[in-house]
């Protein structure tokens, strides 16, 4: 325990100092260590790769920590800045009604943002300049696309 006076200078006239007694425990903080640092990994579609994600406690105090998974759609950008991933949900179905279900199910996962999922309804034309600003293109059909052989080209 350590004790002492904290004194405070200020321009009141009536006391120009005021000495308050303090005493408290010194507590030396937890120190988080993380093994690896970062994980950068390619895995191709339908393979599954598991990493092993050590976190230890070098300090003197407890350690509380959380690991949040919920904000996946997020990859770094150029100079480790984070941008939002895109999503394209293409599709010629029944009703419109559909696309919005289908995002709907997707957002309520917590794995996506709200503004990162565009939808699109059977297209008369479609480009690749379209489609580039997109980082995934969901495609399904229920009904025939009316432009089926332009999809199929710009895909």
């Amino acid at each position: 325990m350590l004790s002492g006076l904290l004194t405070f200078a200020s321009n009141d006239f009536a006391t120009p100092l005021l000495s308050v007694p303090v005493s408290g425990t010194v507590v030396l903080p937890p120190t988080i260590e993380v093994s690896p640092t970062t994980i950068d990994e390619s895995i191709r579609s339908f393979n599954v790769k598991t990493f092993t994600l050590t976190i230890s406690n070098t300090g003197a105090s407890d350690l509380d920590y959380a690991i949040d998974f919920r904000n996946t759609t997020r990859v770094a950008g150029v100079g480790g800045n984070s941008q939002s991933v895109r999503f394209l949900l293409l599709a010629a179905d029944y009703t419109y009604n559909n696309l919005i279900n289908a995002r709907s199910s997707l957002l309520a996962t917590g794995l996506f943002e709200a503004n990162s999922i565009d939808l699109l309804e059977d297209p008369s034309s479609l480009t690749l300049a379209d489609l580039e600003p997109y980082d995934a293109v969901l495609v399904w059909t229920n009904y025939w696309f009316g432009q089926r052989y332009l999809l199929g080209d710009v895909l």
